[in-house]
């Protein structure tokens, strides 16, 4: 009987020849090789250790992967940016809280057609600012110093708002 042969080339010319029983023998190696494998996964062999970094075994067993790792984490830090109400133009002004872009622009044209703002509760003249908005701001607010009040600044509020 004669034995069937297959020949598989690299491309560059050289021919690599099996025969039947070549094929049965690496068929066969790799068998015993993917047992091997199987058994020792199936035993718990080196394949389910753990080891840290610093070489300490882990068992598998005590690592509960369905809650997330606990993270370290800083504290939240406040930044210590404070604004000149007097100088800061209308970028500036959205750096505070519930300051949006309008309302910036507000303040800005607020302070240039009255002029320059004397003490902080002078921003209760921007339409959009209130109370709560003035509370929030204040923590951001550069005290106005006695330099800064020119006393050209025109009255807009009532007097019933006084």
């Amino acid at each position: 009987m004669a034995e069937s042969r297959t020949t598989i080339t690299d491309g560059v010319g050289s021919a690599f020849a099996f025969r039947g029983r070549d094929r049965s023998c690496v068929a066969a190696l790799a068998a015993v090789a993917l047992a091997a494998i199987g058994v020792q996964v199936w035993l718990g062999g080196p394949s389910t250790t753990w080891h840290h970094a610093d070489g300490a075994y882990v068992d598998p067993s005590y690592v509960d992967l369905s809650r997330p790792l606990p993270v370290e984490r800083l504290p939240a830090v406040q930044a210590g940016f404070r604004l000149d109400v007097n100088r800061a133009e209308w970028p500036e002004w959205t750096l505070l809280p519930r300051i949006g872009e309008t309302l910036a622009r507000r303040i800005i044209a607020t302070r240039d057609r009255v002029g320059r703002f004397e003490t902080h509760d002078d921003l209760l003249d921007v339409s959009g600012i209130g109370p709560k908005t003035l509370a929030q701001m204040r923590p951001y607010l550069l005290p106005i110093t006695p330099a800064d009040r020119s006393g050209k600044r025109a009255k807009l509020r009532s007097p019933a708002k006084h």
